[in-house]
């Protein structure tokens, strides 16, 4: 009960002190003590509020600037515990006596914060390593602590409705909730350290610790022992080469997270970083961490091609997107200062102004208008303050955008791909054949330095994509198959269907029950190693005329014959078939066949229907192999069917109406191609 009186004391009193504040001038407000009262206050209510406080001081969308700058002393060192404690939660968690679980531990913490302290310490096989034990209690203390909170928290709706429900803060204390459990169990924290290890497995200049899980529970985290440089320190010794490299790799390790990873350290500050002197660094308590979902990810990168760009419209436009707007949302208000803000920023200098700074003036803004950010993307803003602080403390003269925006490119680049394109298309493509409607909000605006950018960046990487895709590099999605015996040897079967492009001899003109009429077929180009050769195969299919061309892409004389043709006006989509040869006996052979599409949303628009359907193509492969077997078993077909069409090709040869008609040679090419 005492402690449901203290809490509520001191609410009532922070309240009373804040609307105060509020009440005061810009300058009154800057030489005021209140905020500092307010955090010795926390500092007086034990763990759990020490933790709220520094939640606190990631949201300035909640208090104000002057509140944010003192709770940046919870941050700092907070008093250690005991160390028989420390040793009583190392024997309990890991079962064993702290001499016997490590070979060697420094008594004194290296570091105390407000959950946990952390000893220097090395493990039996001699790696040195970083010991994180949570402070005793806190589960009990702040389970308590967080009912007492959840249950005094609709008092702050009694005193100031409107700011209740504005900055919605029952979602905010949920998260807090959330958070702070989760943060008190290491393992979860060591997951995270895993997970990011593994984001940046390729890169050496951004290091994670590596988690000892032997020694690890779910209050005792054992890490590598990492060393390195504070800020200030790495300001003052490192040279301005490896600086300017320190610098770069803080700012490219958050835009990896944002627009590669979406899975984001949302507690960065400079206490959380080490600084190496080869131009690496060290990345510290993973407790808290953000999470954006792939729309994020592309506004984000948007927005920020647009305000680079001077665009204003377009940004704005990609920040609605991501608010979620509230009944008295006033958008012309919004927009007219969230363009005053960028007015002021693009007329002032960088020492004025800077564009992170920026970002996050305009989520707060949003706020007053009824526009309401996702917690991760004001974690993500106040991240991106930071590393630009950390870029001013490192190079003053450094311009955040300029390193930036590479980076943004390059994730635009990968944005554009083939499979996030056919996606946009099979989602708005029903909409437009059926309504002709599209969503004009969301669509480039033609000729703007952002479309212009995403055309040049995005089109050379889905360029590269479609080669690749032609090349084979697609994951294969098998669509109708069958197979046969036929009571021919595995050469006369594998010879007969190689030359199947000749259709009338290969099989039946006329398949039945799906009206498929295969009209003719040649080989146009031949190679000597079969693999590149060219057909041409002409059919009607329920009346529809195919006319296409075929490319063998896998050959292995009697057992593998493979190809494939693209869909010319949708180069994202190949099908083809493969037939396979297997021998079971002298005068035996197994033949199947499957047909194939290479795997993207789009081929849904064609395998649907009726001809395309696995039915079809089953059914399709049905006939044709039946018609193989019958065609050979009754032996109606002549002898230079069953030849083997390579046999004394040594140079790639073309075919005109099924007649080689020249050689490909140096001499000889021009020529041909001109009588082609």
């Amino acid at each position: 009960m005492n402690s449901r009186w203290k809490i509520l004391k001191t609410v009532i009193r922070e309240y009373v002190a804040f609307k105060r504040f509020s009440r005061l001038d810009q300058r009154a407000r800057d030489n005021s003590s209140v905020p500092e009262d307010f955090v010795e206050n926390i500092l007086s209510l034990g763990p759990t509020f020490i933790k709220l406080g520094q939640i606190l001081s990631t949201r300035p969308d909640l208090l104000p600037p002057q509140y944010i700058a003192a709770l940046g002393r919870l941050q700092e060192d907070v008093p250690s515990f005991d160390f028989s404690e420390a040793e009583k939660i190392i024997f309990e968690e890991l079962q064993m006596p702290l001499s016997e679980a490590y070979a060697q531990f420094d008594q004194s913490p290296a570091a105390s914060a407000s959950l946990s302290q952390v000893h220097f310490a090395a493990l039996p096989t001699g790696e040195e390593v970083a010991v994180k034990i949570q402070r005793p209690h806190l589960q009990r203390i702040f389970g308590r602590d967080l009912e007492i909170l959840g249950q005094l928290l609709p008092l702050v709706r009694v005193f100031n409705r409107k700011y209740f429900d504005n900055l919605n803060l029952l979602s905010v204390f949920a998260e807090f909730r959330n958070y702070t459990l989760r943060e008190l169990d290491f393992e979860v924290e060591g997951k995270t350290y895993e997970r990011f290890r593994t984001n940046f497995q390729n890169d050496d200049a951004v290091i994670f610790p590596k988690v000892y899980w032997s020694h690890t529970t779910s209050l005792v985290l054992t890490m590598s022992k990492e060393v390195g440089l504070r800020l200030h320190e790495a300001a003052a010794k490192v040279p301005a080469e490896k600086r300017d490299l320190l610098n770069k790799n803080v700012i490219e390790s958050l835009f990896r997270m944002f627009v590669r990873d979406g899975f984001f350290h949302a507690d960065l500050h400079p206490g959380n970083i080490f600084f190496k002197e080869d131009g690496s660094i060290v990345l510290l308590d993973v407790g808290m961490f953000g999470e954006l979902t792939d729309e994020q990810k592309d506004r984000f990168i948007l927005y920020w091609l647009a305000v680079v760009h001077r665009e204003k419209e377009r940004a704005f436009r990609h920040l609605l997107h991501l608010t979620d707007r509230q009944a008295n949302a006033d958008e012309r208000g919004f927009f007219s200062s969230y363009s005053e803000i960028l007015d002021t920023f693009y007329e002032s200098t960088i020492r004025e102004k800077s564009l992170t700074e920026t970002y996050l003036e305009i989520l707060l803004a949003g706020v007053g208008f009824g526009f309401i950010f996702p917690s991760e993307m004001l974690l993500q803003a106040k991240a991106l303050t930071t590393a630009e602080h950390i870029g001013r403390v490192l190079v003053p003269d450094f311009r955040f955008s300029e390193i930036a925006k590479p980076y943004v490119t390059e994730a635009l680049e990968r944005r554009v791909t083939l499979d996030n394109v056919s996606r946009r298309v099979s989602r708005s493509f029903p909409e437009w054949l059926l309504f002709g409607e599209d969503a004009p909000q969301s669509l480039p605006e033609d000729g703007s330095a952002e479309t212009e950018e995403l055309w040049v960046a995005g089109s050379r990487h889905a360029a590269e994509q479609m080669d690749s895709l032609h090349d084979g590099y697609f994951r294969e999605v098998r669509h109708g198959e069958y197979e046969v015996l036929i009571s021919k040897n595995i050469e006369t079967v594998f010879n007969f269907v190689s030359r199947f492009a000749c259709y009338p001899m290969w099989h039946p003109v006329y398949t039945e029950k799906w009206n498929v009429i295969h009209v003719s077929g040649d080989y146009i180009f031949v190679t000597p190693e079969a693999v590149g050769s060219v057909f041409r195969l002409d059919e009607i299919v329920d009346g529809y005329h195919l006319l296409s061309n075929g490319v063998i892409t896998e050959f292995q004389r009697n057992r593998l014959f493979k190809w494939k043709a693209p869909f010319s006006i949708l180069p994202v989509i190949e099908l083809g078939t493969c037939l396979e040869f297997k021998s079971v006996g002298d005068e035996e052979t197994k033949l199947s066949e499957y047909f194939f599409f290479s795997d993207s949303p789009l081929k849904y628009v064609f395998v649907n229907r009726k001809w395309f359907s696995a039915e079809a193509l089953t059914e399709h492969i049905r006939e044709e192999l039946t018609g193989v077997k019958q065609i050979l078993e009754s032996g109606n077909y002549s002898s230079e069917d069953t030849e083997y069409l390579w046999e004394h090709i040594d140079k790639p040869v073309r075919f005109i109406n099924g007649t080689p008609v020249a050689e490909f040679s140096n001499s000889s090419s021009t020529a041909d191609t001109r009588r082609g």
